[in-house]
């Protein structure tokens, strides 16, 4: 179970000191305000992934959640959500910076997605993007953090939304939101278009489901979904509950919850590449116009994986940006 923690001092890298600091100071290509654009990486100077294991979140009632946790918890904690589908490998790159750094950083398996089953969700509802996910993630904030501690979201393409819908029900709590490659909150982006296609095929898969055909179409889907560019290593599992899940995601409803949120003030980084072969940079421009302010970093390439591809500017980024949050509590 997890439990907080209180921050340990790291005698190698004590605060303000972290070599990663160090290591990513020179500034970028270009730079305007909170805007910056980064030129590429080169991905052989990819850092150290961390792999810690996996752990088991105990919710109560039998129910459990996969996760990662590791960190001194020096600068605080971050808690991770991948989109749909993803797992707490996704942010084995980012994370793994961040923990060197002194960040103490809990990467979730969302429910439906690798280790952790479909039945966590309980009597939290069925919802993919909306608030029965974010309460999950509240429960296990209030695992990490005590009572009146705040955490950081870091969250990756989809799970945006669940990022977002967190910090509106818990305002008090997230101390601010990093965002990479987020889906936008509009209209569709160009992987999910046309939609009614994406709706046609899960009602045609909720069918085929539960036929004798099961397997050979899980297996046909996991296929499509390689294709569109997700890992081999997809289950048929992951993606069965992934293709169930996209065509609940409203895109039409999130606009007054990005007013929200702005109006609420949430410090939020929001970090995208302009050669996303999913997501259009034009609606991810549009996004980071609606959202709260704060770093906005765009990248040359890196395609949907930045948080892999650009790990170590969004770290040192993150660590800037965290501590200013902080300052300003």
């Amino acid at each position: 179970r997890l439990l907080p923690r209180t921050p340990q001092r790291n005698p190698q890298h004590p605060q303000g000191s972290s070599p990663l600091l160090q290591r990513q100071r020179p500034g970028p290509t270009h730079a305007v305000g909170l805007w910056r654009e980064i030129s590429s990486t080169s991905r052989a100077a990819l850092p150290s992934a961390s792999d810690p294991p996996q752990i088991f979140v105990d919710l109560g009632g039998g129910r459990r959640l996969s996760a990662t946790d590791c960190g001194s918890g020096e600068l605080g904690t971050i808690i991770c959500i991948h989109g749909t589908p993803g797992t707490v490998y996704d942010f084995r790159y980012v994370g793994g910076e961040l923990e060197r750094a002194g960040f103490r950083v809990v990467r979730l398996d969302m429910p439906g997605n690798d280790r952790t089953c479909e039945g966590v969700m309980g009597e939290l509802g069925d919802s993919a993007c909306g608030h029965a996910l974010a309460r999950l993630v509240g429960e296990v904030a209030d695992q990490v953090a005590p009572p009146d501690g705040r955490v950081f979201v870091m969250s990756h393409s989809l799970g945006g939304q669940i990022a977002m819908n967190y910090a509106l029900l818990h305002p008090s709590r997230v101390a601010g939101l990093a965002l990479l490659s987020p889906a936008p909150l509009f209209v569709p982006h160009r992987m999910l278009r046309p939609y009614w296609l994406v709706h046609a095929m899960t009602h045609w898969h909720k069918l085929i489901d539960k036929t004798p055909l099961r397997v050979v179409w899980r297996q046909i889907l996991r296929l499509l979904w390689i294709a569109w560019g997700f890992t081999p290593r997809i289950s048929p599992d992951t993606v069965a509950h992934g293709q169930r899940r996209l065509h609940e995601v409203d895109f039409w409803a999130q606009r007054e919850r990005c007013a929200r949120l702005k109006q609420q003030g949430t410090p939020t980084l929001m970090a995208w590449s302009l050669n996303d072969p999913m997501i259009e940079s034009e609606l991810h421009h549009q996004l980071s116009q609606s959202l709260p302010g704060g770093p906005r970093l765009v990248f040359k390439d890196g395609g949907h994986f930045i948080n892999k591809h650009h790990a170590g500017e969004i770290a040192a980024a993150v660590l800037e940006w965290a501590a200013l949050c902080e300052m300003r509590g």
